[in-house]
């Protein structure tokens, strides 16, 4: 019997097959694999590297100054960014740092 996990990633193989690029099922499959921590997913292949620049900071803050998504959705928030899931997380844990040395 196969568990969860791997019925998802049958899913997500079924989905990313019959979909177009850009439709809702290819975004669903995304979303998914971003959840589960699949290594193929983009958003969180990258290491984080111990500074943030100035632009990735600046992306952050467009997200959060639009009032598109809470900051705490990680996957909306990463996605409308374009950062990833780790650099959400250390701009989030070192966000009055980042604010001194970039300004406002």
């Amino acid at each position: 019997m196969a568990s969860v996990k791997e019925d998802i990633e049958l899913l997500i193989g079924y989905v990313y097959e019959n979909a177009s690029k850009g439709s809702l099922l290819n975004e669903v499959a995304k979303r998914v694999e971003w959840y589960l921590g699949t290594p193929s997913c983009p958003l969180i292949d990258v290491e984080v590297e111990e500074k943030v620049s100035e632009k990735e900071f600046r992306a952050y803050q467009r997200v959060q100054l639009s009032g598109v998504t809470n900051m705490f959705d990680l996957i909306n928030a990463c996605l409308f960014s374009g950062l990833t899931r780790k650099q959400c997380i250390y701009i989030m844990e070192n966000y009055t740092v980042l604010l001194t040395k970039y300004g406002r």
